[in-house]
């Protein structure tokens, strides 16, 4: 049985008459010439590069691409997929034939013109990256019933993968919206589709990950690849990353699933995002929020409140909550009491406060001194405060160890 990924093709469209190239005309008309057959078969695998420099329908918008390919790979209303013969002794999982996809976009978009049903597979889909051939006869969309395609989202996840926003699709239309908004919009998404595929404290992921929810957040992610990140003030670019970096690391964990080891914990924060066309990883984001130049540049100055908001994958990690301009400053007040009410201990027999392990490993962030925690925490948690004055001092500052036996992740 073959697993493997077809590699991604790197198309050049310089030279194309995008306005006037059908891609049915062209391959009827390489049919007609004469020649050698190696010869036509070379025109006709020029034909296929050629057409994945088509330009994007304009009558067909990203969230229209982007409900049309959700209800594509539902299991009930869309293409089926399954075990295919693709050769003499090979196999391949969870595709579909080209032949299939012609008749369900044929119906979809009402129409039986087959040359625009081929133009819209390879201008709607293919050119997106939704899904592609694991055949290297036939790169492009044909109405065959002997030539396979795959979604994208759909393909084992491997070491070397795109970024996680543009395993879905490729964005085409720029975008124009408010970033920050979009952050709140995904990182939002992400953490009801958990919420909705938990229960007594267990996430099935195999259900989440099967969802038309899950499916329509990965979509909507890859608006992210046109987002700018130059025309955001300091507090829009604070909230914008916070929001990413927790919608990142869910993303991750339902893609590679929950790390189980220090390595595989190490490993998931590489995994990245392409953000206007630039990829950052989970550990990136990390290093933003933390005030820390990325690529030559510091995109947020250090503020050590976003230890209580960033999630982290341990059992004593900030749950995730969506972030918006004009209610941050009052969620994240609440949200930091909250935590810090939840995963710090007191013991005033012994004159100890035990600390979350991540405050330790981030315990620059707070000051210069350790007992910066302290004036921190006094802060943001009122109950606590005038003790925490009192005794800052004198206090034996403990940090706990990270555990992964009960993580949360949304409240």
């Amino acid at each position: 049985m073959s697993t493997k990924s077809t590699p991604e093709l790197r198309i050049s469209s310089e030279g194309i008459d995008t306005e006037n190239f059908n891609l049915l005309e062209e391959r009827k008309k390489a049919k007609k010439k004469a020649g050698l057959l190696g010869l036509r078969n070379k025109v006709v695998k020029q034909i296929s590069v050629n057409a994945f420099g088509l330009a994007a329908d304009e009558d067909v918008h990203e969230d229209m691409v982007d409900e049309l390919s959700v209800s594509m790979m539902n299991p009930t209303t869309g293409v089926k997929t399954g075990k295919h013969k693709t050769g003499l002794l090979e196999t391949a999982e969870d595709c579909f034939s080209g032949e299939e996809a012609y008749k369900w976009i044929s119906k979809q978009l009402e129409t039986e013109k087959e040359d625009e049903i081929i133009q819209k597979g390879q201008t709607i889909f293919m050119n997106r990256g939704i899904f592609h051939s694991i055949v290297k006869k036939h790169i492009s969309f044909h109405n065959k019933d002997d030539v396979f395609y795959r979604f994208k989202l759909l393909e084992p996840a491997t070491d070397n993968e795109d970024p996680l926003n543009m395993l879905a699709k490729k964005h085409l239309e720029n975008f124009n919206g408010n970033p920050t908004e979009l952050s709140y919009v995904l990182v939002d998404a992400i953490s009801s589709i958990y919420e909705a595929n938990t229960s007594n404290g267990t996430v099935n992921f195999k259900a989440l990950e099967s969802s038309d929810e899950y499916r329509r957040f990965c979509f909507a992610s890859a608006a992210l690849q046109k987002v700018s990140l130059d025309e955001m003030n300091e507090d829009e670019r604070l909230i914008f990353f916070l929001n990413i970096y927790n919608t990142a690391y869910l993303h991750a964990i339902v893609r590679y699933g929950f790390p189980a080891s220090n390595i595989a914990r190490k490993a998931l924060l590489l995994r990245c995002y392409n953000i206007g066309g630039k990829n950052f990883s989970i550990e990136n984001f990390q290093s933003v929020l933390r005030g820390h130049p990325v690529n030559d540049v510091a995109y947020v100055k250090v503020n050590p409140i976003v230890h209580v908001l960033m999630f982290n994958g341990s059992d004593t990690s900030p749950l995730v909550h969506p972030y918006k301009t004009d209610s941050f400053l009052e969620d994240r007040k609440a949200v930091a009491k909250e935590f810090l009410g939840n995963h710090i201990k007191y013991k005033t027999e012994t004159d100890e406060v035990w600390l979350p392990k991540h405050f330790k490993d981030n315990k620059e962030d707070f000051g210069s001194d350790e007992r910066d925690i302290l004036t921190f925490v006094s802060a943001h948690y009122p109950d606590k405060s005038n003790y925490l004055k009192t005794y800052r001092d004198t206090i034996h500052i403990k940090f706990g160890e990270n555990t992964y036996n009960k993580v949360r992740y949304t409240q």
